[in-house]
């Protein structure tokens, strides 16, 4: 018969931390399965700084002129116009959100022509 050298308990488990362990592992779970059966995931934190026209349109039309008020942006697509020329002809337009960003409206476009969240502009750092 052979005896060991030295008898070491098992670990001794913290209950607490086994429970927290169990509660985040579950968490993490649920949130993948939820994920995954929606097809949806969190969304993305809004704009640090402001929102502005977005250069082109998705078919690559140039940002002609950008009009800002306070709760809304209209970002006007074309051929830009003189300095001091007014608006000239009605250019086809995007209106977006000032504080969401979101696209509010078209004129003149086709559906998907204009893209659905306003550029965001960064404050410069110093």
């Amino acid at each position: 018969m052979i005896f060991p050298l030295s008898f070491q308990p098992p670990p001794q488990h913290n209950p607490v931390q086994d429970m927290q362990l169990a509660l985040i592992s579950s968490l993490a779970l649920i949130g993948l399965f939820s994920t995954v059966a929606t097809g949806t995931v969190l969304p993305r934190v809004g704009c640090l700084g402001t929102y502005k026209c977005p250069s082109e349109t998705v078919h690559g039309d140039p940002l002609a002129h950008e009009f800002d008020n306070t709760d809304s942006i209209a970002c006007f697509y074309g051929t830009p116009l003189p300095p001091g020329s007014g608006i000239g002809p009605v250019d086809p337009s995007c209106d977006y959100n000032a504080t969401t960003g979101a696209l509010t409206q078209t004129n003149i476009f086709p559906e998907g022509e204009c893209p659905v969240v306003a550029a965001c502009s960064l404050p410069k750092r110093a």
